[in-house]
């Protein structure tokens, strides 16, 4: 099992964060990636994960499949991309 940690704020939006870690771990070009809105909504996730960023008290996280990882996004910055065992087999 392969897993790289990113910090979203360094970009505007989460949901940026995450298709730009998936090209990049996965040698491609964002265009050549399935949309991002297929698996998710991407206007909720960047929502509801930059607000609750604002409260630092937050502890939210939203987990989901795209592109054979498992990506957990937290509000206060990590990204997770854990190699999905259901699509690799290993």
């Amino acid at each position: 099992m392969s897993q790289q940690s990113i910090d979203w704020t360094e970009n505007e939006e989460p949901s940026t964060a995450v298709i730009e870690a998936v090209a990049e771990l996965t040698d491609s070009d964002i265009r050549e990636l399935s949309p991002l809105q297929n698996t998710i909504d991407v206007d909720a996730l960047d929502t509801l994960i930059t607000c609750e960023q604002a409260d630092s008290d937050a502890d939210v996280q939203v987990s989901f499949r795209y592109e054979g990882f498992v990506i957990s996004v937290e509000a206060n910055g990590p990204v997770t991309l854990t190699t999905d065992r259901e699509k690799t087999g290993r």
